[in-house]
This record gives C-alpha cells, structure tokens and sequence, in this order.
C-alpha cells in the first residue's frame, strides 16, 4: 500500500490483503481457479486487454495485448504469466524448502513417495528473504552446511543464496560441510550443482578437506560428483 515513488502510504495494509484476496480467488473470470494452480499469484484481468499482476512485497506488472482468449483474458498477458511462473519462483508455494522433483519411475512405499535417488530441482529466485542481505546469507549458509542443518540449508537456497559464493579465505558451504562430515548436506549441494574442485586461499578443496579431516564416506561421495564434473 506504499507509493514506491514518493514511499508514502496511499492504502492500508488490511485493503491490500483483502484485495489481493479477492485477485487470487476471482481475478480472471472463469480462469481464476486454474490460473491459481498453474501460476500461482494475484492477477486481475481487463476485457480491454490489460493484465494487472502483483508479486507480493516483489514487483507490480501491468501488461496490455488487446486480443483476448475465449475466456476474455488477453492472450499473450497469460502467457507472459505461465512464463514469469516457468523461469522465476513466483508461484505462492514456491518457496516452501525442501520441495523435491523426483524421476518418474521412483517407487511409492506405504503411499508416500521415496526420495532417495530423486534429482533437486529448483527455479531462479527474485529476492531473499525480508531482512537478509547476500553477506548475511552466506554466513548463514556456510554455518548451517557445517552443523548440518539440512532444513536451514533448503530453505536459503529456496531463496536464490549462490551455493557456490566463497567467504574471504575462498570457502564455500561445501567446504564447510565437507570438513565436518555432513554427508546430507555434501548430497544435497552437489545434486545442485556446488563446485567439488573450487580451492580455497589454501588450495584446498572440499575433495581433499574430506580426506584430510577422516570423512571416508564424504570423501568417497565427493569423487563421484569430480569425475562427473571430469567427464
């Protein structure tokens, strides 16, 4: 409800909820329900053409193409949005940690999915979260990777944290977590692209850090993803 440009308040808190409410349930005619599922965030449709998109606490988007679909919303104005949805995660439930991609022939135990060998899949990320700067999370990230905080550690990346940014001494989360024997961790940053042969101001990496501190399995998990990496 703040004008961004004189960042004085033109609306209250309690009239944006309800009208964002109101955009989610209703705001693409007959459209709403689906546009909901598949996109996910609060729009609001004019039969001139006109797509009026909110981001909470993001961005405002207004789009205008004139032709319109059969359910009266503009046509490439929905498009624009399963697009915005495709590349950043700006669905409503896309920022919950934690949330797996698994391979299409993964097993189901006792009705629950298994997965163990599913692959992490993850969109951009259009902002951090409220208060937390790129420093900030870093530190945060380097420090739950080496006490083994896998929950913490999802949530960070769900929230576009670089895996592969180093501290001032060239260390990443996965030299951290290398070093401390975090295996979970290791698996985790490695399934999502983390550096295994980035050195460190030392010229150490997570693979040798692993073989210098003990940690056999870490070491031995690491070489996997280097060979891959060599290949």
């Amino acid at each position: 409800g703040v004008n961004p440009i004189t960042n004085k308040r033109v609306f209250k808190q309690e009239t944006i909820r309800d009208c964002l409410s109101i955009m989610s349930s209703s705001g693409m005619y007959d459209y709403s329900g689906k546009f909901q599922f598949s996109i996910g965030f609060p729009c609001k449709s004019g039969v001139a053409g006109t797509l009026l998109v909110v981001i909470p606490n993001v961005v405002g988007i207004c789009t205008w193409s004139p032709r319109l679909d059969k359910l009266g919303n503009s046509a490439r104005g929905v498009e624009f949005c399963h697009r915005l949805s495709q590349r950043f995660s700006v669905h409503m439930f896309d920022s919950l940690p934690g949330v797996l991609e698994a391979d299409e022939d993964e097993e189901l135990q006792e009705g629950k999915k298994n997965f163990k060998d599913c692959e992490y899949k993850r969109k951009r990320k259009l902002v951090l979260r409220k208060g937390e700067n790129a420093e900030m999370s870093l530190a945060n990230l380097a420090y739950a990777a080496s006490r083994g905080d896998i929950r913490e550690v999802m949530r960070l990346v769900s929230f576009g944290v670089d895996i592969n940014q180093c501290d001032y001494d060239g260390r990443t989360a996965l030299h951290l977590a290398a070093s401390e024997g975090q295996l979970e961790i290791v698996n985790y940053l490695c399934k999502l692209g983390a550096d295994v042969n980035k050195a460190d101001r030392w010229g150490g990496t997570p693979l040798t850090d692993a073989k210098a501190y003990a940690h056999m399995k870490v070491y031995e998990e690491l070489s996997k993803y280097a060979n891959i990496m060599i290949n």
